[in-house]
């Protein structure tokens, strides 16, 4: 690169100065002289706002990000960064124009949105600042807007019963027990296969999700790793599931070719998977007839965590069952449950015994199968799990859990 400025007149490309007088220019010669040592493109502040942002969605995001997360960086770009940033140069984006811009959003946008549209724009300009485009992330400036968590507001285990009891004869009712029982979040029960459903185990395969991206239903997988996990499949969800395959055969039947394949557990009247809105337009219904205060759909992953730590469960447990990424999002975002929430004694089996497998004198959690030393393969094999108030043994034999005291505190285990 080499910069000339011999005459005042020659420091811009097309021979016209924006210096009022030569002095002005060669000082803005020496900042140009500067940025270049730093290694800052003399010529990247002039890009707008709004054409890095594409090319940062298209070239960094989109092959590093999840489908999802792109097309939210996508929406919020488009709705709410362009038409008041975008026309403008880099060198033009201040930290006063973005506390500008963040105190007008404030008016429309909940407090967590403009946070997120924050961390947006905070991510683009410091990739421009790491490839030299730019000299000054102004976003370390700003006061990033502060935002306090929602309160969950999970179901009691009265309201719980009431809503099983509700949705008992509604035709998904097999995925509104599976969902309180297990804590699915609402694209893994949309996503499950019956390929990753072992019926001889009682377990089932978190393996993919269901999401809507720029309105078209779409496979993905699950957030993180932990996500991806096995977690066993309780007794009156089992129930619910072999009743809800049987009227699933009873509608491929009555399809007949108009049938879709697809391999999903919870699908249509024609085998096609379920829109997420929909099922949460039916979710709301469902707790107006059972009168319960309307709640989003992850109200039934909130409920089956608070209800297992009021149980005194251990919080890895429940960690493991969730599929959080690390244990601190479950103490954070239950830890009021602990302290002082507990369900009476003669329920607190009811919950645990969800998460508890059987070995010959000894009980221990499912999530020890993994870790639990073997010293033979007759002493190491697993006789089942807890579920539905029994235990479980080899075909054929069956004998009552005697943990559960009362069966009709137990209808949700």
């Amino acid at each position: 690169m080499t910069l000339q400025v011999e005459t005042w007149r020659r420091l811009e490309p097309n021979g016209q100065s924006r210096a009022k007088t030569k002095k002005e220019c060669l000082a803005k010669a020496a900042e140009a002289r500067d940025a270049h040592r730093k290694g800052v493109l003399v010529t990247g502040p002039r890009q707008t706002f709004g054409a890095y942002l594409d090319r940062w969605l298209d070239n960094h995001i989109a092959p590093n990000r999840a489908k999802k997360t792109t097309s939210s960086y996508r929406q919020m770009a488009r709705l709410h960064i362009k038409p008041a940033l975008g026309n403008l140069t880099l060198a033009s984006i201040t930290a006063a124009r973005l506390e500008d811009l963040y105190r007008v959003k404030r008016e429309t946008l909940a407090p967590r949105t403009v946070a997120y549209l924050h961390a947006i724009i905070r991510s683009a300009l410091a990739r421009a600042e790491r490839q030299g485009t730019i000299g000054f992330n102004p976003c370390r400036r700003v006061e990033p807007p502060r935002s306090k968590r929602p309160e969950i507001q999970p179901l009691s285990l009265e309201e719980a019963m009431q809503f099983l009891t509700v949705a008992s004869t509604d035709r998904l009712a097999a995925m509104w027990t599976l969902a309180l029982h297990t804590g699915l979040r609402q694209g893994e029960l949309l996503g499950l296969r019956w390929q990753d459903v072992d019926n001889d185990r009682m377990t089932l395969t978190v393996a993919q999700t269901i999401q809507v991206i720029d309105g078209a239903i779409e496979k993905g997988r699950g957030k993180s790793d932990k996500a991806r996990r096995t977690i066993p499949i309780p007794g009156p969800a089992a129930t619910a599931m072999r009743q809800w395959k049987a009227r699933q055969n009873v509608d491929r039947l009555k399809a007949g070719p108009a049938w879709t394949d697809s391999g999903l557990v919870f699908t249509s009247s024609v085998g096609t998977p379920l829109f997420p809105r929909n099922v949460s337009r039916r979710f709301h219904q469902l707790l107006d007839a059972a009168k319960i205060e309307r709640r989003g759909m992850h109200t039934t992953r909130h409920t089956t965590a608070t209800l297992l730590l009021a149980a005194n469960e251990h919080p890895k447990v429940v960690q493991e069952l969730l599929g959080h990424s690390q244990i601190s999002l479950t103490l954070d975002t239950y830890s009021h449950v602990m302290p002082g929430m507990r369900l009476p004694t003669s329920s607190a089996p009811c919950w645990r015994s969800i998460l508890v497998v059987r070995r010959p004198n000894r009980a221990v959690r499912w999530s020890d199968r993994w870790s639990a030393p073997r010293k033979s393969p007759r002493r190491s094999f697993w006789r089942g799990l807890f579920l539905s108030g029994r235990v479980g043994e080899p075909p054929g034999t069956r004998t009552l859990n005697r943990l559960i005291k009362s069966q009709l505190l137990c209808q949700l285990s």
